[in-house]
């Protein structure tokens, strides 16, 4: 290929014009001084003797780069070499003045390869003339870094000068040089960040310390490697230290990396009150040839309103559910310990308890207003959105909140007193629902699961339409089990347990005590109950009690029988007097096994120790062989002292029920006699006596 000095200058001024356009560019810089050998490989003369000896001499470099294209190189050289002439004293001394077009590539942070190629002229005189004219040059090189700004290089290329008439010298030279950056202070110092940090919802501060905060990049944008690089957040006054939030074994020469930010606040960001924008920091420290360096970099961190929170994730709301705020212990342990001597569980014990609930929200004036400023169905449906949310303790003391506030209220009640929620959401709106802590068979004796409930697996939830609390609990249940109905067969239905949700929104630990008013008259909250179960008593017996008459006539039961089926009915569902006026018309008629069971536990719930033992003992002699009625008669026998009747009856029981006999003689074991029978059993859904 013929080389003339016209293909060389277009490509210096191209790859300067690369250099200088490259993107954060910083032109860098090194000299070298490098001792050459050069070895002749032409031309030949004579047939076959060499016109040269080895020769050599010394070349300046000089390497431009970009730190934005660190891997491309302009290197402008001058090389002065003498080269003897072979059988001769005399020789020719070159002056080759040269630019290449280089390619670099750092391997580690102590070796770096280079290749690289290109042309100039050279100037050659002798002791019969001189002469100008065209040269090419290819070669490569490995470079190793003493200190960052001092290199030893060693390295090999080919030479090609030319004449007219053919060339006058090609050859191989190998040269061993020093190389000095004349920027490395500099370079030591190159990381360059962009932070792109997220509004901090004080809500979550330690969901934080898990989960990104946003993202920050971290860029070498120098030519140098940077090894072990940490980066670390904090912001002032709200973090007590630096939060690791992420590290990287190295950066080469122009890499960049992202890494999540994670911060670890403390519980006083919780009282910021209005929004504000608080002074922080990226600290990033890294390592260049085994020495460390460190730089701060000034950010601005905004910080929410401790109430904001967005719906892109509707789980977020279970943070505001404060279940261990004393405003809402006291004000769920005082509706419970109003309620907890009328046994009547409807259903459930957490039934039960859930009506009572959502009856004293009503008496105590709790209301259901749209926020004017945010309302849910608007920001719920913008996921971005920043929403405020009242605390429970909030919503006690302004007796009022969207749909969203009331939902928080009620869960807080509810886990409060141990009874699982969970938050329902729908397009627009989200409402509450809480586990009846019974199964799904047990559910169905009551209600129509797929009308009336939510079953998930082996746990059966109860939806309550929240913003109905001054319309009462049955119509409240009803409205919810339709939206959720309707949203299921949408497909835009969810159920999320606050328990689970709180593994990864945990509730807050500091709430400020808020202005609560005074808690409603028992008399009030035990009627508002009172009525409303009789309000549901109302819906769900007549239906039940027709299929209850319907199976039995299948079953071909007799009178007695389904007499005893429907008093068993109103006794599961908490209605006593019902239940113990038609076992009490039962027995008149006949002395029936279950009736007088059924009868007794009624008394034995009453705490008629003495109506509850005569009756299970007719039993007993009635059906002698009955593990259950032998069980409760011992207990009740121990609770009135009468030792010896006991034991006759424990012997009876050994032989039905080893395992029933053991567990009796351990609660009374000693013959203390000073556990009370109500301390055991309590009878429940499944401690009825159907059939003989």
């Amino acid at each position: 290929m013929k080389f003339t000095i016209r293909n060389l200058i277009p490509a210096g001024i191209m790859m300067t014009a690369v250099l200088l356009q490259a993107p954060c560019q910083s032109i860098e810089s090194e000299l070298t001084v490098s001792p050459t050998l050069s070895i002749p490989l032409g031309p030949v003369v004579d047939g076959d003797l060499n016109l040269y000896t080895m020769g050599g001499g010394t070349a300046f470099e000089g390497d431009l780069y970009s730190s934005g294209l660190p891997f491309l190189f302009l290197r402008p050289s001058l090389d002065l070499d003498y080269m003897p002439l072979n059988n001769s004293n005399a020789g020719i001394t070159m002056l080759s003045p040269a630019v290449s077009l280089g390619f670099r590539q750092e391997l580690a942070s102590r070796l770096v390869l280079k290749a690289f190629g290109g042309g100039g002229l050279y100037y050659a005189v002798s002791d019969r003339g001189s002469v100008i004219n065209p040269q090419i040059a290819a070669g490569a090189e490995a470079d190793i870094r003493l200190t960052p700004s001092v290199s030893l290089g060693v390295g090999g290329r080919y030479r090609l000068m030319t004449t007219p008439s053919g060339p006058l010298y090609s050859g191989i030279s190998v040269n061993l040089g020093v190389s000095m950056d004349l920027r490395a202070k500099k370079k030591t110092r190159g990381i360059q960040i962009f932070p792109a940090l997220n509004p901090v919802f004080p809500l979550f501060f330690t969901y934080y310390n898990d989960n990104p905060a946003g993202q920050v990049s971290v860029k070498n944008s120098e030519s140098l490697r940077y090894d072990n690089v940490e980066v670390s957040f904090h912001a002032n006054q709200y973090m007590d230290g630096y939060k690791l939030s992420g590290k990287a074994e190295s950066l080469k020469p122009g890499e960049e990396i992202s890494l999540p930010v994670y911060a670890l606040f403390n519980d006083s960001i919780f009282r910021v009150t209005e929004g504000t924008k608080v002074p922080g920091d990226f600290l990033v420290t890294w390592e260049v040839l085994g020495k460390s360096f460190s730089q701060s970099f000034p950010v601005t961190v905004e910080i929410n309103n401790r109430n904001a929170m967005t719906w892109d994730d509707d789980r977020k709301a279970a943070s505001f559910v404060t279940a261990k705020d004393p405003s809402v212990l006291g004000f769920s342990k005082n509706t419970v310990s109003l309620i907890r001597s009328d046994y009547a569980p409807p259903v459930s014990e957490n039934f039960r308890t859930a009506l009572a609930l959502f009856q004293t929200m009503s008496v105590y004036g709790i209301g259901y207003a749209v926020d004017p400023a945010t309302p849910f169905a608007d920001y719920s449906a913008d996921k971005q959105a920043v929403d405020f949310l009242q605390f429970p303790n909030q919503t006690l003391s302004y007796r009022a909140g969207d749909c969203d506030d009331i939902s928080v209220l009620y869960a807080a009640l509810l886990e409060a007193v141990g009874i699982p929620s969970a938050f329902i959401t729908t397009p627009g709106h989200i409402f509450v629902a809480f586990d009846m802590g019974i199964t799904p068979a047990q559910a169905g004796r009551f209600f129509d699961i797929e009308r009336d409930l939510i079953v998930q697996g082996d746990r059966v939830w109860m939806p309550v339409e929240i913003t109905l609390v001054k319309s009462g609990f049955l119509d409240a249940w009803r409205r919810g089990a339709q939206e959720w109905n309707e949203a299921a067969n949408a497909g835009s239905q969810a159920l999320y347990p606050v328990q689970e949700a709180w593994r990864t929104y945990e509730p807050v630990g500091f709430v400020e005590a808020g202005m609560i008013g005074q808690y409603p008259a028992g008399e009030r909250v035990v009627q508002s109950y009172t009525d409303e179960i009789g309000a549901l008593y109302d819906y769900i017996n007549g239906p039940r009690i027709a299929r209850i008459y319907e199976a039995c006539r299948e079953k071909g039961l007799s009178d007695v029988e389904t007499s005893n089926r429907v008093a068993v009915y109103y006794a599961q569902m908490g209605m006593l007097d019902k239940a113990e006026g038609e076992f009490g018309k039962i027995l008149r008629k006949e002395r029936h096994v279950p009736s007088l069971v059924n009868l007794a536990n009624i008394k034995y719930i009453r705490e008629d120790w003495k109506g509850a033992l005569a009756l299970y003992e007719e039993a007993s002699s009635l059906k002698p062989n009955n593990a259950k009625i032998l069980y409760r008669t011992i207990d009740l026998l121990y609770n009135q002292s009468r030792y010896d009747e006991a034991q006759n009856y424990l012997a009876r029981l050994q032989q039905e029920d080893q395992d029933m006999a053991t567990a009796v003689m351990a609660r009374y074991s000693g013959n203390s006699g000073t556990t009370r029978a109500s301390d055991g059993s309590v009878i429940g859904l499944d401690d009825w006596e159907e059939e003989e």
